[in-house]
C-alpha cells in the first residue's frame, strides 16, 4: 500500500511531489521505466543530434521533449512506418498541447488521425505506444501530462500493441496505477490534474485486456469522430458496452437495484419483440454506422429510446 493511498482526502500538490521523488504517480520511475529503458535499449532507432551527430543517450529518448523527431523512435525496415513516423509524432503533440494546431485542428479530429494512421499501418501502433510512454515520461507539464494518457487511453480501445510490446507497455501502465484512488475518491473528475495519472492508468490497463482479447476481431470499418468522442468519455464514465456483466450490473445498481439482467439487453430485447423483429431477417448483420453510436450513448445514461421498424439493432455483446 502506497503512502497516498492512506491518506483521508484527496492528495495536495506537495503530497503528488514528494510521492513521484521516490518513483510513483505521473513522474514515470520505477520499475516500469526501467522496463521500458530494457526495451528501449533493444529496440530503439538510436538518435543523433549536434553537428557532431553524437548518439541521443537512451534515457533522454524515452523521457518527453518539446522538440520533434526527425525518423522513427523504433528501428524498422518498413518503409511505411518510416514514411509516417514523424508526422504521427507530431501529431501526438498537437493532441497533448506541445505544438500548435493548424486552423480547424480539434482534439477529436486529431486523436482520429492519430488512430485511423495507425488503423491502417499495423506497424506504426507500437511506434504510437512508444511515442506517448516517452512523452508521458518526465513531463512536468500536467495539462500535457494528462492529455498524454488520455490519447494512450483513447488508441487502447481501438487496437492494442504487437505481442513483443505487449508486456512491457502493461508493465509501464501499471506502474502508474493506484486502486485506492478509485475506492476512496469515485469522483475522479474533482482531482488535480496530475492526480488524475493514476485512473487514466487504470482504465488504459483494461482497454488494453480488452483490445488484446479480441485483437483477431477485424472491424468492418475505420473509427469516427464519434467513437473518439466516446472513447473519451467513457474514460471517467463507464460505459454498458464493452465491459464485463458485472461492470454492467454495476453501472445499473443505484437505479436499478433489483434487476438481475442488464437494463439494456433487457430493454433492447423488448423493442425487438415490440417490432416484430422475431419475423424479420438480418436485423442484426448490417453494420449500423453513427446510428450504432448514438445508441450506445443513449443506452449509456438510460434513455428508452423510440425505435421504428426500418432501425437497424446494433447487437449487445458482452464481454
Amino acid at each position: 500500500m502506497t503512502a497516498l493511498s492512506l491518506m483521508k482526502k484527496p492528495p495536495s500538490e506537495s503530497d503528488f511531489e514528494r510521492y513521484s521523488s521516490t518513483g510513483g504517480g505521473g513522474g514515470g520511475g520505477g520499475d516500469g521505466h526501467n522496463l521500458m529503458e530494457k526495451y528501449a535499449q533493444e529496440n530503439l532507432n538510436i538518435h543523433t543530434r549536434g553537428l557532431l551527430r553524437k548518439k541521443v543517450p537512451v534515457i533522454d529518448m524515452i523521457s518527453w521533449t518539446k522538440d520533434p523527431i526527425r525518423k522513427p523512435m523504433l528501428a524498422t525496415l518498413d518503409k511505411s512506418v518510416k514514411n509516417q513516423a514523424c508526422e504521427l509524432f507530431r501529431l501526438v503533440q498537437i493532441y497533448m498541447s506541445d505544438r500548435k494546431p493548424k486552423p480547424g485542428m480539434t482534439l477529436n479530429s486529431v486523436g482520429l488521425d492519430v488512430v485511423n494512421m495507425c488503423y491502417n499501418t499495423i506497424g506504426l501502433r507500437d511506434e504510437l505506444f512508444v511515442q506517448i510512454c516517452r512523452q508521458t515520461t518526465e513531463n512536468h507539464k500536467r495539462d500535457s501530462l494528462r492529455r498524454g494518457w488520455e490519447l494512450l487511453a483513447i488508441c487502447l480501445a481501438f487496437f492494442p500493441p504487437s505481442d513483443k510490446f505487449g508486456p512491457y507497455l502493461a508493465g509501464y501502465i501499471a506502474r502508474h496505477c493506484d486502486p485506492a484512488y478509485c475506492s476512496m475518491f469515485p469522483d475522479v473528475s474533482k482531482w488535480p490534474i496530475h492526480i488524475q495519472v493514476a485512473h487514466y492508468a487504470g482504465v488504459c490497463i483494461k482497454r488494453l485486456e480488452r483490445t488484446t482479447v479480441n485483437a483477431k476481431r477485424q472491424r468492418l470499418r475505420k473509427p469516427t469522430l464519434e467513437e473518439i468522442d466516446l472513447a473519451r468519455l467513457h474514460i471517467f464514465r463507464a460505459s454498458m458496452f464493452g465491459g464485463t456483466i458485472e461492470e454492467v450490473m454495476a453501472l445499473q445498481r443505484d437505479r436499478y437495484p433489483h434487476r438481475r439482467l442488464p437494463w439494456v439487453q433487457t430493454t433492447l430485447s423488448e423493442e425487438v419483440l415490440r417490432l416484430q423483429g422475431t419475423n424479420t431477417e438480418g436485423i442484426f448483420r448490417v453494420p449500423a454506422d453513427f446510428d450504432e453510436v448514438r445508441l450506445q450513448y443513449l443506452v449509456d445514461v438510460f434513455h428508452l429510446i423510440t425505435l421504428n421498424s426500418h432501425t437497424v439493432i446494433p447487437p449487445y455483446k458482452g464481454k
